[in-house]
């Protein structure tokens, strides 16, 4: 009879050496969905994403309107306070305003822009397209105009004010123009 010890082990030495190999070519993608699959079962426990490092970084966003997603923030805009708040953020800059939309609901509510300034966001992806933008990361200075820019695993402080928006905090890396910056 096969053990299943045997087999759970094998399998684990499998994905370490697979993890290691193929790395950042959406190899996690998999792992998450394996992980899912297999649930609750006795193997479930073992698959597991590698832990990819984060570095700091501070990215600067001159958009004229932008989505993001906020997951269990509290902050205030204006004289409106918003207690572990799910949704998006709706920053429309060049009108001068912020609408935010509460996961599930129709309701959206809208305050003119003022310097807001939101902790603890995290943003599993960023993708922009025809963006400006500007990258600091240790010694490394980098700006783009009508660039794409991909943001991953964005965990920090959300800045925004009348000329730009900052996310300021870490992230696995940062994509522009299909090419590693950070």
């Amino acid at each position: 009879m096969f053990d299943w010890k045997i087999l759970a082990a094998s399998f684990s030495a499998l994905l370490v050496v697979s993890s290691v190999l193929v790395g950042g070519f959406g190899f996690t993608d998999i792992l998450d969905k394996l992980s899912d699959w297999m649930g609750d079962s006795p193997l479930g426990g073992l698959v597991v994403a590698p832990v990819r490092a984060t570095k700091p970084v501070t990215v600067i966003l001159f958009p004229e309107y932008l989505e993001l997603p906020l997951n269990d923030v509290s902050f205030s805009a204006g004289d409106t306070c918003f207690d572990d708040f799910t949704g998006m953020l709706h920053a429309n800059l060049s009108s001068g305003t912020l609408s935010f939309s509460p996961g599930d609901t129709r309701l959206r509510v809208t305050v003119p822009l003022s310097d807001l300034t939101i902790d603890d966001v995290k943003i599993g992806r960023l993708s922009l397209n025809d963006i400006r933008f500007h990258v600091i990361s240790h010694a490394l200075d980098t700006s783009g105009e009508n660039a794409s820019l991909d943001v991953y695993d964005f965990s920090g402080k959300l800045g925004i004010s009348q000329k730009f928006i900052r996310l300021d905090g870490n992230v696995t890396s940062v994509r522009g123009n299909g090419k590693d910056i950070v």
